[in-house]
């Protein structure tokens, strides 16, 4: 198994063509405009609820930021299939008063240092952790997927149904499924 880890280059323009020649599944990576990460997620409705985790969380300035990531976005409707996960990380009682240890560990779990596109055909796997120390696998199937589990032992899978958008500092993937570590009272 060969690690597929991009360097950044100080312009952010090396990203593009670098990426291109390693996406296995045939998609080409989105180039968004040589915006950073939380810009170009920001941008896009189906990253609503998340970027406002990451906003609510205080890790805005850390996604703008020049560190190199790779981030799994859950989408609106990934957050639809969860509205109790959604209500208890961002509903009325958190406004005024948020918890914003379980929005920095909501989000870092779905970060990887480093930038990685989906392996080549070929290769099965490739493991990786993510910021609070998950393992998460990208599984090379048609279409790609990732799988986690958390220390707690909750697994998960989720579909990579598109390349990745390419930020000036990260790879975003929007994937169907929230990677989900603690389980609000609701959810369990």
């Amino acid at each position: 198994m060969t690690r597929r880890n991009l360097v950044l280059s100080a312009s952010g323009s090396v990203i593009a063509l670098a990426i291109g020649s390693v996406l296995s599944n045939g998609a080409r990576a989105q180039a968004r405009g040589g915006q950073d990460a939380f810009a170009t997620a920001s941008a896009d409705p189906r990253f609503k609820t998340f970027t406002s985790i990451v906003r609510s969380s205080g890790l805005e300035s850390s996604a703008r930021g020049t560190q190199p990531f790779t981030i799994f976005v859950p989408t609106e409707a990934a957050f639809d299939r969860y509205p109790e996960l959604r209500a208890s990380l961002l509903g009325p009682a958190s406004e005024a008063f948020p918890d914003t240890h379980a929005l920095v560990m909501f989000v870092r779990a779905h970060v990887l240092l480093g930038l990685y596109p989906t392996p080549p055909l070929g290769e099965r796997r490739e493991r990786m952790m993510s910021r609070v120390g998950t393992p998460i696998d990208i599984i090379n199937t048609t279409p790609p997927t990732i799988s986690w589990q958390s220390s707690g032992g909750r697994t998960g899978t989720a579909t990579l149904s598109e390349a990745p958008i390419i930020a000036s500092n990260a790879l975003i993937y929007p994937i169907d499924n929230p990677i989900l570590l603690i389980l609000p009272p609701d959810l369990g």
